[in-house]
């Protein structure tokens, strides 16, 4: 374990490299009932267990197309929570996403707060944009054999996502 100089938060003791069994990053990634598992992270020498921790950027970058891909390919029909981190996904404001779809800013903010559902045809349109995004970054972010092994396919609406990052590291060497 390599020491380095970060201190954790809570006991000022050196932080250090280790496996995380596992850690919700719904925070993080602005999507609800997100857990990561078997990954390695920055976290205390002393107790691992303090909520101090550094998480590589490239994890969560990783995880966020994974829920991306799990919500577009996995899920009917998409929730208000969904449409807002599609919507961040594709780094659209309400306004950009709104001009693209042909509607105002408004309708967009209605169907994030749940007002007004989402035609099935307009949300139609963002998974093709989200999967024609993901095309371009996933081969960067993982190879598609092993990215297919390592997060769980949901269920149709799962209560969480759970994206497993024990082989990210190798992949990512590829």
């Amino acid at each position: 374990m390599e020491e380095n100089h970060f201190r954790c938060e809570t006991c000022g003791s050196p932080m250090v490299r280790r496996r995380v069994a596992s850690y919700d990053v719904s925070g993080l990634v602005g999507f609800n009932h997100v857990l990561v598992e078997d990954f390695e992270a920055t976290v205390c020498k002393r107790d691992p267990s303090h909520e101090t921790m550094v998480l590589d950027g490239s994890l969560i970058d990783f995880v966020v197309a994974a829920v991306a891909k799990m919500i577009v390919e996995h899920i009917p029909s998409l929730t208000q929570q969904e449409v807002r981190f599609l919507r961040k996904f594709l780094e659209c404001t309400q306004t950009k996403l709104g001009e693209w779809l042909g509607v105002d800013r408004v309708t967009v903010g209605r169907w994030e707060t749940g007002e007004t559902p989402m035609p099935v045809a307009t949300a139609q349109a963002i998974r093709g944009r989200v999967m024609a995004q993901l095309s371009a970054s996933w081969p960067k972010l993982m190879p598609r054999a092993e990215a297919d092994r390592v997060f769980k396919k949901p269920e149709p609406r799962p209560a969480q996502f759970v994206v497993q990052a024990r082989n990210l590291e190798a992949a990512a060497a590829c």
